[in-house]
């Protein structure tokens, strides 16, 4: 742990803090190019063939309001008959899937937007969809991202028949309790509500309930922001994601609302962010990645310990399954080497699935090389350490004469990163800033833009 976060100098803060990738996908989606719907039902029916398990990710984009740090692929909509049309759409998209046998799932994901602006009955049609083309493995895990004021008012009907239709782990957006934090960035949610939906979970027993915080925001300060922290600690959540804020308003105009003057500055951030980290590891929770917490007994820890933690789209997750596919708009699958995305628009995503085409804008089809280095970052990015030989073995190539020594230098100088012969190691202060370390693996990094690395 960093506990003299004053002694951290500026000017290191200032040479570290660049803008790279979350790394959340190698190549990153700025390499993602258009591909044709015959690429993507290759790839399927190359999957068909074999016995591997599947993750799912479904996208329900539908928010009423526009909360100013969001960076996810939103639609505004207060109109139900929008909603159910896009549920149909969901359903055909579904069904156009071309698989020969109900492929077992491991896991699925609902994330948005609002996934649970769903009504009840919404839900019980996407789990009849779903369990008609696959089957649910024993130990899957079925999760969903909750907005806390979509269900709070009904008393907990919509958490329960959630849990009645095989959900097992929800994840609450809180961002931060503080009011007037919540005012800036146009997310009013007491934290009552917050507290209150949080023990309606506890009482139906959900295997995971899991919070999710922001830091960076308008008017945090480190005083102020401890305080949110020993309030969720004193909760107790399964798994806590702690979040960086990212300003990126050359893709989410609406972020141009928030005043950088009302930021926290670079080295404020950073102390929210390292005091945040202390309080929540001496609370008893594991750090996992940058930005993961976990108890020990959650299974996130558990992959972290046993070296099974993945990183996808939705950041760290256990890894039940490579392969993944993503359904509804923008969303994004990983299938026998390939990206593929989904179109970014419900009109052309309904256009296409009235041609009975599967829904495929863009993607990458990974090479050799694009495999190698995907590895690597992987391995940083999850386990904060690299074993040379564990890469020769799988790749038949010596890492130190695969990768040039020169980029690595100026990170080991810097104290961000440790090597031997047979490891690279992030320093404490490396951990930190692993997506920095991550990025000089990294053969397109100049070809897109980027948060910054704190």
């Amino acid at each position: 742990m960093l506990s003299d976060v004053a002694s951290v100098d500026p000017a290191l803060l200032a040479r570290w803090n660049i803008p790279v990738p979350r790394y959340t996908s190698y190549p990153t989606a700025p390499q993602f190019q258009p591909l044709e719907e015959t690429v993507y039902r290759g790839k399927l029916h190359l999957f068909d063939t074999s016995s591997k398990p599947l993750s799912i990710y479904i996208h329900i984009p539908f928010c009423k309001t526009m909360c100013l740090f969001c960076g996810c692929s939103v639609v505004l909509n207060r109109r139900p008959e929008k909603q159910t049309e896009y549920l149909a759409l969901l359903l055909q998209e579904i069904h156009l899937l071309p698989f020969t046998t109900r492929r077992s799932v491991s896991q699925l994901h609902l994330g948005g937007g609002t996934p649970t602006m769903l009504s009840v009955e919404e839900f019980a049609l996407l789990m009849d969809a779903l369990l008609a083309k696959f089957q649910f493995t024993q130990d899957a895990e079925i999760s969903i991202e909750i907005d806390p004021r979509t269900v709070f008012t009904d008393q907990g009907k919509k958490l329960s028949a959630l849990k009645n239709l095989g959900f097992n782990r929800v994840s609450f957006g809180v961002q931060d309790l503080d009011p007037i934090v919540q005012e800036a960035v146009k997310r009013r949610q007491s934290e009552e509500m917050t507290v209150e939906t949080y023990w309606m979970a506890r009482k139906l027993e959900f295997q995971s309930v899991n919070l999710d915080l922001i830091y960076g925001l308008p008017y945090q300060t480190v005083e102020k922001f401890t305080k949110t922290i020993e309030k969720i600690v004193e909760l107790k959540p399964d798994r806590i994601a702690l979040f960086s804020y990212a300003k990126i308003p050359w893709l989410k105009e609406h972020q141009k609302a928030i005043d950088d003057a009302w930021l926290p500055t670079d080295e404020e951030k950073f102390r929210i962010y390292v005091t945040a980290r202390e309080k929540l590891m001496q609370g008893g929770y594991t750090a996992i990645g940058m930005d993961h917490f976990a108890l020990e007994t959650d299974s996130l820890a558990k992959a972290y310990r046993g070296k099974t933690l993945d990183r996808n789209f939705q950041g760290y997750a256990i890894s039940l399954s490579e392969d993944m596919i993503g359904l509804g708009i923008t969303s994004i699958g990983y299938l026998e080497g390939a990206f593929f995305q989904n179109m970014k628009t419900i009109a052309e995503y309904k256009a296409a699935l009235e041609r009975r085409q599967l829904p495929v804008a863009r993607g990458y089809v990974l090479q050799g090389e694009d495999l190698l280095r995907r590895w690597v970052i992987q391995k940083i990015m999850c386990h904060f350490s690299l074993d040379k030989q564990e890469f020769q073995r799988r790749f038949g190539a010596a890492f130190d004469e695969h990768f040039a020594q020169a980029k690595r230098d100026w990170l080991i100088d810097e104290g961000l990163l440790e090597e031997t012969d047979t490891y690279l190691l992030p320093t404490p202060m490396g951990r930190l800033f692993i997506r920095l370390i991550a990025s000089v693996f990294d053969a397109y990094l100049k070809q897109g833009q980027y948060s910054r690395a704190l």
